[in-house]
């Protein structure tokens, strides 16, 4: 049944954020992401190290979400505007299969980096990520800056106030 299955797709979602980002509490008030190393569905290696002084724009989507999908465009002109600045880099989650988020791909493009990961522990909770789409934006020293639900009508304003603020 359908709550069945979204309740799966959240689990992988919160499994694959925690394998991503292996979050852990800093000394100050916000929370602070750990090292990590994944692979996009291009194959390339996304490695933590590489990304040090990096905004991170990160969002977790899926190809049968509505409101995902619907949002696309404006996180494509999102990545547009901070096109030729590499201190800013946008990475998009999705737990389902490679080929699958390709096929989409073809269909309607997104310009974020694409990763896909479904292999993932089934010894982690699903309270994390309940819902999709999530925004979130790490800052230069990979503590999280914002942490956006859903997909409302101004995100690229929530989320440029965020970046821009970074890059100050």
């Amino acid at each position: 049944d359908l709550k069945r299955y979204t309740l799966l797709i959240m689990r992988n979602f919160l499994r694959l954020l925690v394998l991503l980002l292996f979050v852990s509490c800093s000394s100050s008030s916000n929370t602070k992401v750990g090292e990590f190393i994944i692979n996009t569905i291009n194959g390339e290696v996304i490695d933590s190290s590489i990304l040090s002084d990096k905004i991170l724009v990160i969002n977790l989507w899926a190809t049968w979400c509505g409101p995902c999908v619907s949002e696309i465009p404006k996180l494509n002109a999102l990545k547009e505007k901070y096109i030729n600045d590499d201190r800013v880099v946008f990475i998009a989650i999705s737990d389902e299969s490679e080929n699958r988020i390709k096929r989409f791909l073809t269909k309607k493009p997104f310009l974020y980096i694409q990763i896909a990961n479904k292999d993932l522990s089934d010894e982690l909770q699903s309270g994390f990520v309940n819902s999709i789409p999530k925004h979130i934006v790490l800052d230069q020293n990979r503590e999280i800056r914002a942490y956006i639900d859903g997909a409302p009508n101004d995100i690229i304003d929530q989320l440029s106030f965020t970046i821009d603020e970074l890059l100050k």
